[in-house]
């Protein structure tokens, strides 16, 4: 049962991935920016 239910699970898994992803893309760019910057700044 597991088996037949495992593919559709990371289907299901990958597919929400996705639609996250172009939901919050900007989001996570934009937090990604800062962390960069701050890591930047600690580095000096």
């Amino acid at each position: 049962m597991l088996s037949i239910l495992q593919p559709r699970l990371v289907f299901f898994l990958a597919g929400l991935g996705a639609i996250e992803f172009a939901a919050f893309g900007k989001t996570y760019a934009v937090y990604g920016g800062i962390f960069i910057l701050i890591s930047i700044a600690w580095a000096w």
